[in-house]
């Protein structure tokens, strides 16, 4: 049985899922870099201390995980929900948003940034209730990221 707490999130579920996501759009080398940058031990125990973390378990073994920032009064930013290929469609990216999503107060607004090639993510959000508001680009080690941003506004 999987499920959804707070826990730990596992370098092998952001990397894994980085490079099947990203294989065809983003270079190794950005990929590599950019994974073992935001998920070093330093960062890992920050995160732990200040966000919303919840991994997805089965026998104590990680098959997901997502990250939820608090932000300013009423709003929060969703920075990851990461699930292995092999665990996907399994209504597991669903449960670790909804588990999320209750973890903060009735009202808040969340926000998140999803590559523009990324279409499966931004098909799972946008069936969640999340909009696209507009389109960034950022510069990573020479590599331009096409973000979309897209808010879930609150539930009336």
């Amino acid at each position: 049985m999987l499920c959804a707490r707070s826990g730990k999130p596992s370098k092998r579920v952001a990397r894994t899922t980085w490079d099947h996501t990203y294989r065809d759009t983003i270079p190794e080398e950005v990929r590599t870099r950019f994974v073992r940058r935001a998920y070093s031990d330093e960062s890992l125990l920050q995160r732990i201390a200040n966000d919303v973390f919840l991994v997805a378990v089965r026998d104590d073994e990680v098959f997901g995980f997502a990250d939820f920032l608090p932000g300013p009064e009423g709003t929060a930013e969703l920075a990851a929900v990461y699930v292995l290929p092999e665990a996907q469609g399994q209504g597991l990216g669903s449960r670790l948003l909804d588990t999320g999503l209750c973890r903060f107060p009735p009202g808040t607004r969340f926000v998140l940034n999803v590559e523009r090639a990324n279409t499966k993510a931004r098909r799972f959000y946008k069936a969640r209730g999340f909009r696209p508001v507009r389109e960034l680009v950022d510069v990573y080690l020479g590599h331009e990221l096409h973000d979309v941003e897209m808010l879930l506004e609150p539930r009336r």
